[in-house]
């Protein structure tokens, strides 16, 4: 599947996932640690030698004379591996730490919902096509990624965080775009490329401000708490990003729903 070379020794890659390695070996860089099984690459080095398997992880062997075999922990989620003369090199994945609402959470506003993913690294949008796949589970699986405009958050200094916010691409003044009570599948799309795939769900219901599954005479409360914040407030029930003391209709209005039957 793939060779690499060092600079006395070789390494082959076999389409069962183990490496073959011949040359010098006096450090030790032609002994493949058991188990010699679910490798995906290999790079060669002065005298050592690393492979990347399939899980993520990064094994090194050979001469560790300044550290060369040593992977930092943690040891996982790399995509890619290198080898120098002394050092080894191993880039990562962009993987989904958090989401906003969580994994199973509420969307609550009547208008302009917004969806966060935060990432353990910076990130960067594809090239081409959204960067999220969001579909309407409840109605036969619909694909509304395109109801969603992407951009990197500007409120996170250290550009982690992916801000899908619902926008009409047609008519940005036309706000009924996401049903109440109704379940969404998000998922990473395949072609966002560095980034570990990733799914979870999250539904709307209109007047959840404390994500609470349903909306009760406490979500009154969180609007006052919340009463003059301005921007991406939970509490800002209608979308105007300012809590304002018409929120308290939005809660009024919905009074009793409760999060919908996941499909």
């Amino acid at each position: 599947m793939a060779v690499a070379a060092g600079f006395d020794h070789s390494l082959g890659l076999k389409d069962d996932g183990s490496v073959v390695a011949w040359g010098d070996n006096d450090y030790g860089q032609c002994n493949v640690p058991p188990p010699n099984e679910g490798f995906v690459a290999v790079a060669g080095g002065y005298a050592h030698s690393a492979g990347l398997k399939e899980d993520g992880s990064v094994v090194v062997w050979g001469s560790n004379d300044d550290g060369q075999c040593d992977v930092p922990s943690p040891n996982g989620g790399f995509m890619a591996l290198a080898a120098g003369r002394c050092h080894s090199l191993g880039l990562k994945k962009t993987v989904l730490v958090a989401c906003e609402p969580p994994a199973d959470g509420s969307l609550p506003k009547t208008e302009n919902n917004i969806i966060l993913c935060v990432f353990n690294q910076a990130i960067t949008l594809p090239a081409t096509g959204n960067p999220l796949i969001i579909r309407d589970v409840t109605n036969g699986c619909a694909d509304v990624s395109n109801l969603f405009s992407y951009s990197i958050d500007t409120d996170d200094p250290n550009g982690c965080t992916l801000e899908a916010r619902e926008t009409d691409p047609n008519d940005p003044n036309n706000h009924d775009l996401l049903p109440d009570m109704t379940w969404y599948q998000v998922e990473s799309a395949p072609d966002w490329n560095g980034v570990a795939p990733f799914v979870f769900e999250v539904y709307t219901l209109v007047g959840d401000g404390n994500n609470s599954g349903r909306v009760t005479m406490a979500d009154y409360s969180c609007v006052k708490a919340a009463l003059g914040d301005r921007g991406d407030v939970r509490a800002d029930l209608n979308g105007t990003r300012r809590v304002t003391a018409a929120d308290y209709s939005v809660v009024k209005a919905y009074l009793g729903n409760r999060a919908p039957p996941k499909p």
